[in-house]
């Protein structure tokens, strides 16, 4: 069922080291793209037609999804039951989402650089102690 789905989301999103998205109603919204894609392009076309055509997904209330027919439904919908973000979960979300890329994308390590760092100055404690 649809609370399941959710759990199994969070659970994903957990596991890639994103934390405190277990208590948001939808952990993810998007991926839709991983649906088109057949084992040929005529299938291809019939799954984004039928996607495109679908109509829209919105959350509703208590974040269960709805299918609706227009943009003009899809938009009184989100703003009936808009989401409530607090600041601290939007400054924490957006601490984690740097930490996530920065570690995974960009190869920044502060366990490494500091690591790095006393190797540093072990290495010149060595070669003050070894030139006195």
């Amino acid at each position: 069922d649809e609370t399941e789905r959710y759990r199994i989301l969070a659970r994903f999103v957990a596991r890639m080291g994103i934390r405190g998205m277990e208590s948001y109603p939808i952990p993810m919204v998007c991926g839709h793209c991983a649906l088109v894609c057949g084992p040929d392009p005529e299938e291809c076309s019939r799954r984004y037609k039928t996607l495109v055509r679908g109509g829209f997904v919105v959350p509703g209330e208590g974040g269960k999804m709805l299918r609706v027919e227009t943009f003009e439904e899809a938009q009184a919908i989100r703003r009936k039951y808009a989401l409530r973000v607090s600041l601290a979960e939007k400054i924490r979300d957006t601490l984690s989402t740097f930490v996530l890329w920065h570690l995974s994308y960009f190869g920044l390590e502060p366990r490494t650089i500091a690591r790095h760092m006393a190797y540093r100055r072990r290495l010149k404690q060595a070669i003050r102690k070894r030139s006195a």
